[in-house]
């Protein structure tokens, strides 16, 4: 039902453009839509203000300014809707000047001053439901018996194999390859079925092995606590693999840990750790003869709705706490504790990564580590970065080719 605030006057609901939305006029044209299965409870009414979205008795408002910023339209996007050309002066509602307005059982379309907007009332409705603060749920390496394993060949030739193996990266944080051999260039090749190689100042790749030149401790024979690489870089590398060229006969056993799972644990047991490590950023530092690298990061990063979205975790890059004094001591505590939970037999996964295996990690998420292994072995890891973005660019492809 449309009201003309001006008449009073009552007018039936119609698809056409019925309604003056400025100067005096306020409309209200109102449609419950019952015959889409996501619609169902839902309520659209206009007024003076935007679109009115009504979901079993909670409001939400969708002003003008919003609608203009999403509208679809030729003159608003290029590149077949994959560009807007809009700047968000364009849609400020100083200069926005709607005309008229309707809603149907499927849109709202807009006059502007100078083009119309049909928005699809699914737009609005999936907007809704993505701003609702809602828990993220993912799944954990620990959810199974084993870490993912996928055959090498199949990965390199075949669409579903590399949306699986890829899908659970992404899914549970690390996945591993079998079947690799020991060609040193397999990384580039697996990197190349989805993305770009993450150059750093090791190089495109590195070698895992016994190099007594080198500063970094990873290039020793002895334990390395679980860590995430490069936390003294912004960005850090999101991505890892390690390749086993020589897996050596004494030690050197894996160890991964789903920092996302124990970040989680930490916030049920010690709710003022998980905040001490998620507000306070630390340095985090590498030098050497060739790079000096230095970054302010948080152990524990959060989005808006205060969700995990990453760990940064390298006790041989971190420099000591320069914090408050309120804040230092009990600071150390919340690092002593977590450091102690990514140390139990309850989180880290033990394995041994043998030659012709190959792991791929999201870097922000898995913390990797190693026993101690013998002088006299010959283990030889080739490592390398490269960044999700792409993983998940390719996943999104596999899964549109698969729909078409």
């Amino acid at each position: 039902m449309l009201v003309n605030s001006e008449t009073n006057q009552s007018i039936a609901y119609s698809n056409e453009l019925l309604s003056d939305v400025t100067g005096k006029h306020k409309i209200l044209d109102t449609a419950s839509i019952v015959d889409g299965q996501s619609f169902i409870g839902i309520t659209f009414e206009l007024c003076e203000r935007g679109l009115l979205l009504d979901v079993d008795g909670s409001s939400d408002l969708y002003s003008w300014s919003w609608l203009a910023d999403v509208c679809g339209c030729t003159e608003c996007n290029a590149a077949g809707g994959k560009q807007a050309t809009r700047q968000v002066k364009d849609t400020s509602l100083i200069r926005l000047t709607p005309v008229k307005a309707a809603v149907t059982s499927t849109d709202i379309t807009i006059v502007w001053a100078h083009h119309v907007s049909t928005i699809p009332l699914s737009l609005i409705v999936d907007a809704h439901n993505q701003a609702l603060l809602q828990p993220v749920k993912f799944s954990s390496i620990y959810d199974s018996d084993e870490i993912p394993s996928f055959d090498f060949s199949e990965v390199m030739t075949l669409e579903n194999a590399l949306g699986e193996f890829l899908g659970a990266v992404d899914k549970y944080g690390a996945a591993l390859t079998h079947n690799v051999g020991t060609d040193e260039d397999s990384y580039l090749k697996l990197v190349n079925r989805f993305g770009f190689i993450r150059e750093t100042n090791y190089g495109k790749s590195f070698d895992v092995i016994l190099d007594p030149t080198m500063t970094n401790l990873a290039f020793t024979d002895q334990a390395l606590f679980v860590h995430t690489d490069n936390p003294y870089r912004d960005p850090v590398p999101t991505l890892q693999l390690l390749h086993c060229l020589v897996a050596g006969d004494q030690g050197g056993q894996s160890i991964i840990v789903d920092g996302f799972k124990v970040a989680q644990q930490l916030r049920e047991e010690e709710p003022r750790y998980f905040d001490l490590l998620s507000t306070y950023p630390i340095r985090w530092q590498y030098c050497d003869q060739f790079a000096d690298l230095e970054f302010q990061g948080k152990v524990i990063e959060r989005d808006y709705q205060g969700d995990v979205i990453g760990v940064r975790f390298n006790e041989r890059s971190r420099t000591p706490v320069i914090l408050p004094g309120h804040i230092r001591n009990t600071y150390l505590d919340a690092l002593a504790y977590f450091r102690d939970m990514l140390a139990s037999p309850k989180w880290q996964i033990c394995f041994k990564l043998e030659a012709g295996q190959l792991i791929l990690f999201n870097n922000r998420r898995v913390l990797h580590g190693r026993t101690q292994y013998a002088n006299s072995s010959h283990r030889h890891l080739k490592g390398a970065y490269a960044d999700i973005d792409s993983l998940r660019s390719t996943l999104t492809r596999i899964a549109s080719a698969t729909k078409v």
